[in-house]
Order: structure tokens, then C-alpha cells, then sequence
């Protein structure tokens, strides 16, 4: 499969060591250069320096022709938007969105995110 994975979080970095050892064709956009060279260097994945936040950035990794998007950066805001344009503007299929707040979750739903996460929550939710 081929994922997108935006942001330069500590999350990222796993989500992105995980989905390349599953041998997914995983491309990396953020704007953060260290970051995006440690993932070149530590895995068999792409990166595109840029603000995912923007269509050209995203127009310039060639989202088009991926299956996924994880937006999985700092502000809920941005990757709800990096999500929505993916999927309206690229056609990507799925898109995964994470959020903090957790108000988010539901509101992000309704608005056609195919899946929403907010990590304590879902740690909440494990424990009962």
C-alpha cells in the first residue's frame, strides 16, 4: 500500500518505522529537515521537505496516486485539513486523522474522516 504519512511527531516516527517494515511504500511530508532526513536514513522510506498544510507540497509528492494519508502533527486543525484535501483534492481513499482534543473525535467523523484517533482516549477506553 501506498501511505502518506504527515508530521514530524514522535508517533510519526514510529507510524513510519512500523508501515516500512510491512513493506508499505511509505512517503514522509513535513517542513521539519532533521526530521525528514533521520526517516531517509533510519528507513526504506521518501521524504518531501515541505508544509503538508499546502496543495502544491502535496501536489509535488504525487498524493494522487497514493491509498492513505496519516496526518498524525502537532494541531488537530492542520490535520484535518491535510486529511480532507488528500481525499477531495488527490482522491486518496482513506485518511487517517489524528487529533488531541478529544472533542474532535466525533466532530472530525461526522465531517467524513474514515478514522479518527486520540491516543488517551483510546488508553481510557483499553482500561475500562
Amino acid at each position: 500500500m501506498k501511505i502518506a504519512v504527515a508530521g514530524s511527531s514522535d508517533y510519526a516516527k514510529i507510524l513510519v518505522g512500523l508501515l516500512a517494515a510491512r513493506n508499505h511504500k511509505v512517503t514522509v511530508i513535513d517542513k521539519d529537515k532533521e526530521f525528514c532526513e533521520h526517516v531517509c536514513a533510519s528507513y526504506d522510506v521518501k521524504a518531501i521537505l515541505g508544509n503538508p498544510c499546502q496543495e502544491n507540497v502535496l501536489a509535488d509528492a504525487g498524493l494522487k496516486d497514493f491509498d492513505m494519508i496519516a496526518a498524525i502533527g502537532a494541531e488537530d486543525t492542520d490535520n484535518f485539513e491535510i486529511c480532507q484535501m488528500c481525499r477531495k483534492v488527490f482522491g486518496v481513499r482513506k485518511a487517517v486523522c489524528v487529533v488531541k482534543n478529544p472533542r474532535n473525535v466525533e466532530v472530525f467523523r461526522q465531517l467524513g474522516m474514515d478514522m479518527v484517533i486520540n491516543i488517551p482516549e483510546m488508553i481510557a477506553d483499553m482500561i475500562g
